[in-house]
């Protein structure tokens, strides 16, 4: 199970197909919590980088990057919700537009709707005030309503059919869905499904595979 989840999890990544952009050039408030926040997301990474293997093919899981990168992921979350109790969202003027992106995917981790819901308040307080990227609100908005239950906006949120092709979780509206991903930076959902690559477990047997062409 956990083999699956973090499969899933990183097989997913490259699908959001993130248009390139600009990072203002603005010195961070609190560098030292900048620093902090940036260090945990590195950590994270690397750990995902080790997770699979190639660039092309199948990608083989390793049970125990899998597990070090699960066990990493709950002190990361752990810390980050320390982070937001005593600072509110760290936004772009508190920790600079890297760190502050770096922060708001990490929010996407925990599993806690109630922490997730007031994290994506007060991001949405900051997006208005340009403090946030419109695109890590969206990422935080679809991860909160899957885990309260309640269909996604953009179409990020994944699962696995049973037959093992990634497909999107219910999308509120589905017809309007690339034009709210246009909005915020993202790709057509269908290229970015195409994007998946195959993923095995170490026993072999195929775990994820790439979605027909549509």
């Amino acid at each position: 199970m956990l083999l699956r989840r973090l499969a899933l999890a990183c097989a997913a990544l490259p699908a959001l197909a993130i248009a390139p952009r600009s990072l203002a050039a603005q010195a961070p408030g609190n560098p030292a919590l900048a620093a902090r926040i940036l260090a945990l997301s590195a950590s994270l990474t690397a750990l995902r980088s080790q997770l699979t293997g190639g660039e092309s093919g199948p990608q083989m899981i390793s049970r125990e990057v899998a597990t070090r990168l699960d066990s990493a992921t709950r002190v990361a979350t752990t810390e980050m919700k320390a982070v937001f109790e005593a600072n509110g969202f760290p936004g772009r003027k508190m920790v600079g537009a890297a760190a502050s992106s770096a922060a708001a995917r990490m929010f996407n981790l925990t599993r806690e709707v109630s922490f997730q819901e007031r994290v994506l308040a007060a991001m949405e307080k900051a997006v208005a005030a340009g403090d946030a990227a419109p695109l890590d609100l969206a990422l935080l908005t679809d991860v909160t309503r899957r885990n309260s239950g309640r269909p996604q906006v953009y179409g990020t949120a994944l699962t696995m059919s049973p037959t093992g092709q990634i497909v999107p979780l219910p999308i509120q509206d589905s017809a309007g869905v690339d034009a709210r991903r246009k909005a915020v930076g993202l790709g057509p959902l269908a290229d970015s499904l195409a994007a998946i690559k195959p993923l095995v477990l170490p026993s072999g047997a195929p775990m994820i595979t790439r979605p027909p062409a549509s």
